[in-house]
């Protein structure tokens, strides 16, 4: 198994990281990757700026963290599709504890509504069979195609 931790969506070219992780693999490997949902954070800037205008949100401060691709779970499923990879499985992904970017300390939002926002999260993630991903992070597995791994 090889895994991208909250990288890939860093690096200049993920399709060629994907396709030499692919050469690498034995048949039927698989790589796990975690990167952050560009769906999710474009709706919560959102709703922030809404906030700003509105009063109810003074804070400005944001980290900014240069991603190179803001993948999408249409976006990251096409692409481990067109590297070789297939049984792609998607599971939720709560809050990284200690939020280094320091986006969620900056909302002042307590651990327990966190909590509670990832319990509602997981529940509609299992009661729609995984269609409605709420997560701010995606987190997805997927397999070598065993007939299509290289000889290299």
């Amino acid at each position: 198994m090889v895994t991208f931790w909250d990288s890939l969506d860093h690096l200049l070219q993920p399709d060629e990281a994907l396709a030499r992780v692919r050469d690498w693999l034995a048949p039927g490997g698989s790589v796990l990757i975690r990167v952050r949902n560009a769906s999710w954070h474009y709706r919560v800037r959102r709703v922030q700026s809404l906030l700003r205008k509105i009063g109810l949100l003074r804070s400005r401060r944001y980290v900014g963290v240069i991603h190179r691709y803001g993948f999408t779970r249409k976006s990251l499923e096409q692409l481990l599709l067109k590297e070789g990879f297939h049984e792609i499985s998607w599971q939720p992904a709560d809050f990284t504890p200690n939020d280094r970017y320091g986006w969620v300390n900056s909302l002042k939002v307590k651990n327990a509504l966190l909590k509670s926002y990832s319990l509602i999260a997981r529940a509609l993630f299992r009661l729609t069979d995984g269609r409605l991903y709420l997560f701010s992070s995606l987190l997805v597995s997927a397999r070598v195609k065993s007939m299509e791994k290289s000889e290299n």
